[in-house]
Formats: C-alpha cells, structure tokens, sequence
C-alpha cells in the first residue's frame, strides 16, 4: 500500500493536486478530505472488494476500474460536463474499445432493462452515483458465486430511476484475454449465469426460470468449486432466500430430498414477496416423498393462489412433466 501512494501514484496524482487548485481553489482542507487511500482487504471475491472501496469512497460518483484496464483521459471531464448540463444526470457510460488479444469495438447499446436482463449491458467502468449503489440492496452482490457480479449490479440499479447518458465515443479500454481467469471460469462454471438469475425472481419470467432450475437440478448441474461457494454464501447470509434455493438444488440433484426440503423450506421462509422459487421448489420435492403429501398438498393450494388456476397448471410442468389438470370448480 505505501509502494503504491509513494511511488507509484505519487507522480501522476501530483500533476491531478495541481489542476484542481487551479481550478477550484482547493486549499489543503479539501485536498486532504480527498486523499489517496490504498485499502487491503480479506480475499473474499471481486464483488466485497469493490463494496468495501466504494463504502469507504468520500465522492459523490464512483467508477470501478479493473488494474489491467483503462480509460481515456478526457472521460471524466466529458461525463462531468454532462452532469453539469442535466444535474439529474446519475449514470454516465461510454464506448468500449479492446486491446491485448482483440482489437474489438464495442459500441455500447442504450441502456434497456430488457438487453440487460439478456447479458451484461455496460462497461465496468460506467459512472455512477453513489446514491444508487446505495439505492441497491447488495451492491455489488457478494453472494452470487463466481462471478457477473458487474452484471447483476447493473440489473439491481434497473430496479431504480435511472437517468442515463452515453457518451458517443470510445473513451474506456478493456484488456481482452482469450484464457483470462474470467473466461476459463465461464467455462469451468457455465451454470454461473443460471444462478445469478434466480437472483431477480422479479425481472425473469417465470418460465425462463424454471428452464434454469431444470438444468440445475442435473446430477452435472453444479460444478464442485461452485457447490464450495454456496457453503459459503449459506454461511455469509443465511437470511438470503436464493443460497438456500441453491443449497435445496444441491441437495436434490444429489438425492438427498429430506435435506432438499429443510433448504426449500428456509428459502420460502426469508423469501422476498415476489419470489416464488423456494415456495414452489417445496412443493416439487415434497411430491416426490409419499410421507410429505399433506405438505405438498398446502403447498399447491399455496402456489394456485399466487398465480391462479390456469397459470398454475401451465408452469406446473417444471419443463419436463405432463401438464396438471386445472382445479374444477364445484
């Protein structure tokens, strides 16, 4: 860390110190409130490093910078006088350009909540207000293994009242690796993004979800290094309904339904009102265990209420069943 103020930055931050006296007037009051600080952290994932960093930030905007990534020197200037034009402004990003092992442009798309529900839609280092992180329940969601936690941060701010602007230039740089840690855990853990969707039982529809839940619940569904992560997400936060979705998955695909059951159970216990996922997870695997046929009874009686009969019986089918016959009325 003191390699890091004294050496390393020391040289560029004093060109920056004196541009903002002369801009500004900053005496040393303000340019010691907004000092340079190196934090070390417990390695417990990308995701808490930047909460910790962006927590401990004392500026009204934040922008996460990857250390082998870069941006354009003008990008801040030129988000600032977008803020400075439209004060409601609270989100900024800019076109991405690809160096190391791929000359790629990304020409970034206006930020929609239906493109980002499909993949990640902004560049990590977008500019955002503070307030919206703080806006959000998790920040950067320490509880999703592996990785898109960019991703699902930017899914928890669609959630807000978002003002956004695109700069129409290429103003951030993005290192690309073909076996970057990244890429090779993409590939190791292709079930990270099905995970991360069970995340917004809000945004996703029911049956997208279900096709996640299918594939999950394959006896290869889970890879090993992904199965050590949701322990320690059950662990970190066990008031969080969807590690114990997780959890209650691992469990089945391993045929261990009675401990799949006590995770189901705790899931729909400390489930936000919109998520469905451990109420009807229950109910699936109660089906399976002649002893829990009164529970599973409950639990349908339960799920035909949230959707209605009809709805019901279509998403009864779990992707791979027969369809279940509506309820007659008598």
């Amino acid at each position: 860390a003191t390699r890091l103020l004294w050496q390393v930055l020391a040289a560029p931050r004093q060109r920056q110190v004196a541009q903002l006296r002369a801009w500004w007037g900053w005496g040393v009051a303000e340019l010691d409130y907004f000092k340079d600080e190196v934090l070390l952290t417990p390695n417990r994932g990308v995701a808490h490093a930047r909460n910790v960093g962006i927590r401990r930030a004392r500026g009204d905007w934040v922008c996460c910078l990857d250390g082998d990534d870069m941006i354009v020197d003008t990008y801040f200037l030129k988000a600032m006088a977008r803020v400075a034009a439209v004060a409601g402004t609270n989100l900024v990003y800019a076109n991405q350009q690809f160096f190391g092992e791929s000359r790629w442009q990304w020409n970034v798309p206006v930020l929609r909540v239906d493109d980002a529900i499909v993949r990640g839609p902004l560049p990590l280092m977008t500019l955002f207000r503070k307030s919206l992180w703080l806006g959000t329940p998790y920040g950067f969601d320490e509880a999703l293994p592996k990785g898109h936690e960019d991703w699902a941060f930017w899914l928890q701010l669609t959630r807000l009242p978002l003002q956004s602007y695109k700069i129409e230039e290429f103003l951030t740089q993005y290192r690309f690796k073909k076996n970057s840690k990244m890429r090779n855990r993409e590939r190791a853990n292709p079930e990270v993004p099905r995970l991360m969707r069970c995340l917004f039982a809000d945004l996703y529809p029911v049956r997208k979800l279900l096709i996640d839940h299918h594939e999950l619940l394959k006896p290869s569904g889970f890879s090993e290094s992904v199965v050590m992560d949701v322990s320690v997400s059950l662990h970190l936060f066990p008031l969080r309904a969807t590690p114990h979705l997780w959890n209650g998955m691992i469990m089945q695909a391993k045929g261990d339904l009675e401990a799949a059951i006590r995770s189901y159970n705790r899931s729909k216990a400390v489930a936000a009102s919109f998520d469905w996922q451990g109420a009807y997870r229950l109910w699936k695997a109660m089906l399976l265990l002649p002893e829990y046929s009164d529970g599973a009874a409950r639990e349908e009686a339960e799920l035909r209420a949230r959707w209605g009969d009809e709805q019901f019986s279509w998403y009864a089918t779990d992707v791979d069943g027969e369809v279940l016959p509506a309820l007659k009325s008598t």
